[in-house]
């Protein structure tokens, strides 16, 4: 008796369990849908502006007609046993960062698209202080916040600041002075001195700087635009590393500078 009762309890809690959900972004990138149970539900439609709620002209963070569903990332954010998606989405272009915001379908529930952030990196997925946390780094407000999925919302579990790194020299986008766009400086540890030349990227309202050493030949190229441009005092194989912007850091590697890649 007591098998067929354990028995009973194990498969009344086989058919409590939720079905999982998948989801899936369209091929024009157009639509999201969710299929659990065997049954598919469009969460999200950017041509025919569903759910309606989501495209009101006066919603702050709400989609816009046609915009494409760029990225998802499929994980249990809320800590509830169902799966929840995050996805990125964006009008093109570049004047703009990509928007980023969960959303939830529980099956025999309505669905929860949450409030937004944006980031113009792809923001890791980590673990934070035993919670699912999306990592953004934004380097204009100088700070790194992660943000959690709870009660249907994007909420923020935890902001720092960047420590900017300090440089023996530089140049920045806020103090330049097209009167005074070179400076010297010996960055190979030899009797010469190199030049570093900046411009303004108009653009992006960004610094472009390149250096040559003084035969003229090009050490570094204008090819990355940084709001701050340093010599920092650590050097890479007897050359004065770079840093550009807050922290990110190029390093020699024979015949220039390296940066890490966003």
């Amino acid at each position: 008796m007591r098998a067929l009762l354990l028995v009973s309890l194990m498969t009344c809690s086989a058919l409590a369990a939720p079905a999982p959900v998948t989801y899936k972004i369209s091929s024009d990138m157009r639509r999201l849908t969710a299929t659990a149970g065997g049954q598919t539900l469009t969460l999200i439609d950017t041509i025919k502006q569903l759910p309606r709620a989501y495209f009101h002209e006066d919603r702050a963070d709400g989609f816009v007609e046609g915009m494409a569903i760029l990225d998802l990332v499929v994980r249990d954010f809320d800590g509830d046993g169902i799966n929840d998606a995050l996805i990125s989405y964006s009008l093109g272009g570049n004047c703009c960062a990509p928007s980023y915001a969960f959303v939830s379908y529980k099956p025999g529930n309505v669905q929860r698209i949450s409030n937004s952030f944006t980031s113009w990196r792809t923001p890791p997925i980590e673990l934070f202080k035993g919670k699912v946390a999306v990592k953004v780094r934004d380097e204009e407000e100088g700070v790194v916040t992660r943000f959690g999925f709870a009660g249907g919302k994007a909420v923020v579990l935890d902001e720092q600041p960047i420590p900017e790194l300090t440089a023996l020299i530089e140049m920045r986008i806020e103090s330049f002075n097209v009167a005074k766009s070179s400076v010297s400086f010996n960055v190979g540890g030899d009797s010469q001195k190199e030049l570093m030349t900046c411009r303004v990227w108009d653009r992006w309202n960004t610094l472009l700087c390149g250096i040559k050493d003084r035969q003229g030949r090009v050490l570094l190229e204008e090819s990355l635009g940084c709001d701050r441009y340093g010599i920092l005092a650590s050097k890479t194989r007897g050359y004065n590393d770079l840093v550009c912007g807050l922290d990110s850091v190029g390093r020699w590697n024979g015949k220039t500078w390296v940066f890490p890649q966003n």
